[in-house]
């Protein structure tokens, strides 16, 4: 783990490091020995070192306080208070920093040395002092000591770097754990600091998990989505370096808030070539598995006579479907689905969905038993925050007769052969799979027609699609491209309209529209 504050940090350093650099210490001698206390203090300052003498623990604990020494050569055997018990108030009271001890005595047993060692002393003297083993000492804990001064500022520079830093930084281990944060990092996901640290990545992040892979080596810049602490979502760019750390992966992630940045390449997509090259490469790598998805969702579809629609994703894959099935009796399904976000992780969400319309038609269920089932096994299996907006409908061209469920997708227009505006089917239901069915309340919409006619559906993507200008492409659009095509030919205008209205800019999102024919 990676603490956010290393007890390191806070050594002061400033004059320390200094006179450790000429390896001159401030000692504190406590001795009630006057001769001992002489002699050390004439070896300490013949060595170059400041000395501060004390013949007492008291006296030593008070000087300790006013002069706040490097290092502290301490008698065991002292009247009142003993040299350990003297030594253990004196680190305390120097508290996280390192505050080195040598213990001084005339016992020099193995047993008696291991004792003071074990007490808390850093090193210990047997007397009669000998100068080449004070000398020898004193160097050892002048390395020690220069040493753990340099980690520590090289630890607070580190983390004056981080914090300092205008760009985003995470550090996670292989299990997705957030281990450190800087300050970028908390500002961009909207936490207080030291609230990341302990957290998953995937409280925050979606798309774009932390990888083990390519360990040393800078990632490509990945984009996923972002959520702040209060729930709102953004468009995040993040670049990633495993480093290993004790043995384990460390993911190292630099992250960027590109919602803004997102919105202004798609406006100049047309003329960026490097986005265009971007585009065609993962259409390429794409090709096979959209071919295959594409034949699973549409190959009974294309068959019916009664339906013309068209389909134009986002990007590789598209989270919208239209489909048609004919029930033994003869009656035809159409459904136009709309599934959360894009690509192949929606498109894939529509497959239980489709499941469950293929079986229930094939058992010639009801559309009020076929949109509950639905909803339940979205509820189910869909993730939170992810759902299916759609529009069913079914028709027994026969009887001229209809029903249809409208659940969070634009209104269903009902169109006379001229382009008159028969009847308009607005959504009165929440998308599939936020809420669980209420089967006794829940109702299907009945209509009726007296003749040819036609049953327009579309996806939010078709009405909400913005031009360069930022004007919506809107109902009143598209009903009047409708009104003003012949029926055979009105899925063409609209497909034409629409592409002449975003104006070569790509679509944010999924659209579909789709026609179906009542005789």
């Amino acid at each position: 783990m990676i603490p956010d504050h290393d007890p390191l940090e806070r050594i002061p350093v400033d004059d320390v490091t200094r006179r450790l650099a000429v390896s001159h210490l401030k000692t504190l001698v406590v001795d009630d020995d006057p001769t001992s206390r002489q002699m050390l203090a004439m070896v300490l300052q013949r060595a170059g070192h400041a000395t501060i003498l004390a013949s007492s623990a008291e006296e030593g604990l008070d000087l300790f306080q006013q002069h706040a020494p490097d290092l502290v050569l301490m008698d065991i055997m002292l009247p009142g208070i003993d040299g350990c018990q003297a030594m253990r108030m004196l680190k305390q009271a120097r508290g996280a920093s390192w505050l080195p001890v040598i213990l001084i005595s005339v016992m020099d047993t193995p047993e008696e040395v291991l004792a003071g060692l074990r007490a808390g002393g850093d090193d210990y003297l047997t007397k009669p002092i000998r100068v080449d083993q004070v000398l020898a000492k004193l160097r050892n804990i002048s390395r020690t000591l220069l040493l753990q001064a340099q980690l520590a500022s090289s630890l607070r520079l580190g983390r004056a770097i981080r914090d300092h830093i205008h760009e985003a930084l995470l550090c996670a281990d292989e299990r997705g754990v957030i281990r450190m944060a800087n300050r970028a990092a908390e500002s961009l996901f909207g936490y207080a600091e030291g609230g990341l640290v302990g957290s998953k990545t995937s409280n925050i992040l979606s798309d774009v998990s932390p990888s083990s892979r390519g360990r040393g080596r800078p990632t490509l810049a990945r984009y996923g989505i972002g959520q702040r602490e209060d729930g709102e979502i953004f468009s995040i760019e993040v670049r990633q370096t495993t480093l290993e750390l004790d043995g384990a992966p460390l993911a190292v992630m630099t992250l960027r808030d590109v919602s803004r940045q997102l919105a202004e390449e798609r406006r100049m997509l047309n003329d960026a070539s490097q986005l265009r090259e971007y585009k065609a490469s993962r259409e390429a790598e794409n090709a096979l598995a959209r071919e295959m998805l594409d034949r699973l969702i549409h190959q009974e579809t294309r068959h019916s006579s009664s339906l013309k629609y068209s389909t134009e994703a986002a990007t590789g894959f598209s989270g919208d479907v239209v489909i048609a099935l004919r029930s033994p009796a003869g009656k035809l399904f159409v459904m136009l689905a709309d599934a959360t976000g894009h690509g192949l992780a929606a498109a894939i969400s529509l497959v239980p969905a489709l499941s469950v319309l293929h079986a229930m038609v094939a058992r010639e269920c009801s559309l009020h038993d076929i949109v509950n089932e639905l909803n339940d096994k979205m509820l189910e299996l869909m993730p939170v925050g992810r759902f299916l907006a759609g529009a069913l409908v079914c028709v027994d061209e026969r009887a001229r007769q209809g029903e249809l469920w409208v659940a969070g997708v634009p209104a269903l227009l009902l169109l006379q052969p001229d382009g008159e505006l028969s009847a308009r089917f607005e959504s009165n239901h929440l998308a599939f799979g936020i809420l669980p069915s209420e089967r006794d309340t829940d109702e299907v919409t009945k209509f009726s027609w007296d003749g040819p006619c036609q049953l327009v559906l579309a996806s939010d993507g078709v009405l909400e699609a913005e031009n360069v200008n930022g004007e919506q492409f809107g109902e009143a659009r598209l009903l009047n491209t409708l009104q003003r095509a012949h029926a055979a030919e009105r899925l063409g205008c609209v497909t034409r309209a629409f592409r002449e209205h975003l104006g070569g800019l790509p679509a944010s999102d999924d659209a579909s529209i789709a026609l179906v024919d009542l005789p």
